[in-house]
C-alpha cells in the first residue's frame, strides 16, 4: 500500500474541484506594508491608505484560500494516515505502551507511516506560521482604514 501516493491522489482531486489561488502577485510591497512605522503611516495620503489596503486584502484572500487548501490536505494527510495506523495499532497491544508509544513504535517500523506523520507534521506547521501571516495582514487593514477615515475627516 502506497499511502503518500494514496493522499496524493486525493489531494490532485480536490485541487481539481476547488481550485487553488496561487500567492503569486504583481505587487511585492506586502512585507513593506506590513512594516510600516508610525512615521510611515503619517506620510501616507487618504488615496495611499485606500490603495494599500486593497492590495494587503487581495493579499490576505490569496492566503486564505492557500490556508483553506492546506486544511483540506491536512485532512486528507491524517485520514489516510490514522486508516494505515488502524491497520497495525492492534500489534502493539503488548505491555504498557501509551497511545504516543504506539504511534512512534509504528513510524519506526513502517516507512510509509512515518512519512505520512512527517507530512502532516509539516503541514500543521506550515498552517501554523501562515495563520500569524493572516493575522498580521488583518491587523494593518484595519490600521489602514481607520488612518483613511482619519485622514478623511481633515
Amino acid at each position: 500500500m502506497k499511502l503518500v501516493e494514496e493522499a496524493e491522489s486525493l489531494i490532485k482531486e480536490n485541487d481539481a474541484t476547488i481550485g487553488i489561488a496561487k500567492i503569486d502577485h504583481v505587487n511585492s510591497k506586502y512585507e513593506e506594508y506590513l512594516n510600516m512605522t508610525e512615521g510611515d503611516l503619517e506620510d501616507l495620503t487618504k488615496v495611499d491608505c485606500i490603495n494599500i489596503q486593497f492590495i494587503l486584502t487581495q493579499y490576505a484572500i490569496s492566503i486564505n484560500k492557500r490556508f483553506n487548501w492546506l486544511t483540506t490536505s491536512l485532512a486528507i494527510n491524517k485520514s489516510v494516515y490514522y486508516r494505515a495506523l488502524a491497520e497495525v495499532w492492534g500489534s502493539y497491544s503488548e505491555g504498557f505502551m501509551t497511545g504516543d508509544l504506539k504511534v512512534a513504535s509504528a513510524d519506526n517500523e513502517y516507512p510509509a507511516i512515518k512519512e505520512m506523520h512527517d507530512e502532516i507534521l509539516k503541514l500543521t506547521s506550515v498552517m501554523e506560521s501562515m495563520s500569524v501571516v493572516v493575522d498580521r495582514v488583518d491587523r494593518m487593514i484595519q490600521i489602514l482604514r481607520d488612518l483613511s477615515f482619519n485622514k478623511g475627516k481633515g
